[in-house]
């Protein structure tokens, strides 16, 4: 499904080159509206989407919306189908919202049947997102790369638990990611740097050609990260968007918002830190 810009660095290698080496076909849709977007993915037959968080979130949230106007027995019954697919209860406990008759009606409304495996990348997924579209049956990973970059790495596991916690995966071959602590506190997470063949060497600056200035070959992308014992790794935030707290703990802005956006008649919010008498301030802007 080509949705994304190939302007973009995530729609130009991870849709338009790599389908097109392969020989795949490219499905176009006529606009980027939420109907448009479904009715191509179904009439192209897709069986691979890769997107922003946004249209994920959009899905998710629609999702939502359709169970709540819902009786509460089919509710009760989606909301098991989400828990089943997501390995949180049992066939048993499911009944028949395990059953793939069920399932198949549900994805009917949404993709279709024919989905095989969907990228989230560009930005932060929320992780009920992430659960929602995971429990429709459409294996959804998080990927990651910019554009000095390109994409370095995306989670891969067959394992629904896997993709649930959010990882980008390892790196890519090729590829070698490290990370640096940004103070002894956290020792085992810091700033995300990448090394590789395809990372940018020019740059141009105020119209202005120069050399990219690399750390021994790596390149800093002021994203926070950590590593797993399996290798795995996974985005906690942004350097700049990082509000340090009073007791010296690091709060990510997006995680406190996604704790937030479940709340009835909350429009919009933002998170930030706000300095005052040397500590630092969050505040929460609602609408």
């Amino acid at each position: 499904m080509a949705m994304i810009p190939f302007h973009h660095i995530f729609g130009f290698i991870a849709v338009f080159l790599f389908f097109s080496f392969y020989g795949k076909t490219l499905v176009y849709p006529n606009s980027n509206s939420s109907n448009d977007l479904l009715n191509a993915i179904r009439k192209g037959s897709c069986t691979h989407i890769f997107s922003v968080p946004i249209f994920w979130d959009g899905i998710a949230q629609q999702l939502e919306r359709t169970t709540a106007q819902q009786r509460a027995p089919m509710q009760e019954l989606i909301k098991k189908m989400l828990a089943y697919n997501n390995r949180q209860i049992s066939k048993e406990e499911a009944g028949f919202s395990s059953s793939k008759l069920f399932l198949r009606i549900m994805q009917k409304k949404v993709f279709g049947k024919q989905v095989q495996f969907c990228i989230s990348g560009g930005g932060y997924l929320l992780p009920k997102t992430c659960s929602i579209i995971n429990g429709l049956s459409y294996p959804l990973n998080n990927g990651y790369g910019t554009t000095e970059i390109g994409v370095t790495s995306v989670e891969q596991s067959s394992k629904v638990e896997k993709r649930l916690q959010g990882s980008i995966g390892k790196p890519f071959a090729g590829v070698e990611y490290k990370i640096i602590p940004l103070d002894t506190e956290h020792p085992f997470e810091g700033e995300l740097c990448v090394k590789s063949k395809i990372t940018h060497v020019e740059e141009i600056v105020n119209g202005v050609r120069s050399k990219t200035v690399l750390d021994n070959g790596y390149f800093h992308t002021g994203d926070i990260a950590f590593k797993d014992n399996s290798g795995s790794y996974y985005i906690k935030g942004r350097i700049k968007d990082t509000i340090i707290a009073s007791n010296g703990e690091n709060v990510y802005p997006d995680e406190i918002e996604s704790y937030f956006r479940d709340i009835k008649y909350i429009r919009n919010l933002v998170v930030f830190g706000q300095r005052e008498n040397n500590t630092e301030k969050i505040i929460l802007v609602v609408d």
